[in-house]
C-alpha cells in the first residue's frame, strides 16, 4: 500500500504519507485484537473470530474493485533501476545517475515530438 500511495504523490510529500500508512497500520494492530477478543466475548464464540476475519476480507474486496475502477491512473513513472541486497554504496550511486540520466532523455524525447 505505501508503494501504491507513493505513486500518487509528490516527492516531498513520501515521508508523511509513508508514517501516516504506518500509523494506520499500528492502530489496526492494536485493535484488532480487541474487536476480535469482544466479538468472541458476546455470543458469537469463537465464530466471532472468523466473522470479524470474514468482514475485513469482504472489506478489502470491495475497496480493491472500487480502486480498481474509479482509481486514477498513473501517467508518468520513472526508471526502474534492479539493485541486488548486497550491493554497494557505489554501485547505488551509479544506478542513481542512470535513472537521472534515462529520465532526463526521456524528457527531452517527449519535449522533441511535442
Amino acid at each position: 500500500m505505501i508503494a501504491h500511495t507513493n505513486d500518487f504523490l509528490e516527492h516531498e510529500n513520501m515521508a508523511a504519507a509513508s508514517g501516516g500508512l504506518i500509523f494506520i497500520n499500528g492502530l489496526g494492530a492494536v485493535l484488532g485484537p480487541v474487536i476480535t477478543g469482544w466479538m468472541m466475548g458476546t455470543s458469537l464464540g469463537p465464530a466471532g473470530f472468523y466473522l470479524f476475519t470474514g468482514l475485513l476480507f469482504v472489506a478489502m474486496i470491495l475497496y480493491a474493485v472500487y480502486r480498481a475502477t474509479v482509481g486514477a491512473t498513473v501517467e508518468d513513472t520513472g526508471s526502474y533501476v534492479p539493485m541486488g541486497p548486497t550491493a554497494t554504496s557505489v554501485a547505488m550511486e551509479i544506478a542513481q545517475e542512470y535513472a537521472i540520466e534515462s529520465d532526463l532523455e526521456d524528457e527531452e524525447t517527449a519535449l522533441k515530438l511535442t
